[in-house]
């Protein structure tokens, strides 16, 4: 999630099982090592290699309401290097009926996803999703427009053992939203019997930019400690917004970072019995 929306991704939105090798699920508290949201447990989603796949495929697939798609995946290893891409579009009609009295253009999604390993320590990942009026809900069908680029990333990961039972990792990623909605409805007042159009649109580039690194270290076989640190900046400060064609600040904009420290221990006490506990502290400039 990020600041400019108060959505999670991708639930309730398409994300392609075709990269997907595992999704993994961790009960239990995880905020020390994941952050607040972490609470009840982590989902850890794990994508293909190309090792995994080693080919080319493509598929396509058409139906009813004007429905045509496509995908298309690509990998290959060697000594070196490990890399698979994939990418996918869907457009359709007919997910969703016009209440709003305009002709509205067909939904689409699209997504972009791609992975290059070096040498099993460097990783630089990315994925681009963009849908349009697709699974959209018409809150008091009202809505003439939406569209959202749904967890958009760029990240690249380096892995290594720095020194003995000490493994190390170093993290750089960008995040992108871009959030945009058009309504329309007409206002009513019911002591004079009148009422007139109002149409709202709004538009957001929400950029995230993060560093993290972490050490894991075990020790005689009982502990797993971690340690690590975090910075984030969140830049929403290009929201445009407007009302019957006048500019009025509907969302406000912002900038803002947020710093991490974390702690923690996994102790074995016995084969069936673990305890973990932890420690976390976040400062963020806006919500302390």
């Amino acid at each position: 999630a990020n600041d400019s929306s108060n959505e999670d991704y991708p639930r309730g939105l398409e994300l392609s099982l075709d990269y997907v090798e595992k999704v993994e699920i961790v009960r239990g508290p995880g905020s020390a090592l994941w952050g607040a949201d972490a609470f009840s447990g982590v989902i850890n989603i794990v994508t293909r290699r190309g090792k995994d796949f080693k080919g080319v495929r493509v598929s396509g697939k058409g139906g009813s309401f004007n429905t045509a798609g496509g995908d298309f995946t690509a990998s290959y290893q060697d000594s070196n290097v490990d890399f698979l891409f994939f990418g996918s579009l869907l457009e359709t009609a007919g997910f969703e009926p016009d209440h709003s009295g305009n002709s509205r253009q067909k939904g689409s999604f699209k997504e972009l996803y791609g992975k290059v390993i070096f040498k099993d320590r460097l990783t630089i990942s990315g994925r681009y999703s963009h849908y349009k009026d697709y699974f959209t809900i018409n809150f008091l069908d009202r809505h003439t427009g939406l569209e959202r680029t749904p967890f958009s990333f760029l990240q690249m990961t380096y892995s290594d053992r720095c020194w003995d039972k000490v493994d190390a990792t170093f993290q750089l990623y960008t995040h992108y939203f871009k959030n945009y909605r058009k309504e329309s409805w007409r206002f009513f007042i019911p002591q004079f019997n009148v009422s007139f159009p109002v149409e709202t649109k709004f538009s957001q580039d929400n950029w995230r930019y993060g560093f993290a690194a972490k050490l894991d270290s075990e020790w005689k076989n009982k502990h797993l400690f971690s340690i690590g640190f975090s910075w984030e900046h969140d830049d929403g400060s290009s929201a445009h917004n407007s009302l019957n064609g006048f500019n009025v600040l509907l969302f406000p904009r912002f900038r803002n970072n947020r710093i991490a420290f974390y702690f923690q221990d996994k102790f074995k006490l016995a084969d069936k019995i673990e305890i973990t506990g932890g420690v976390r502290y976040d400062k963020h400039e806006d919500y302390r």
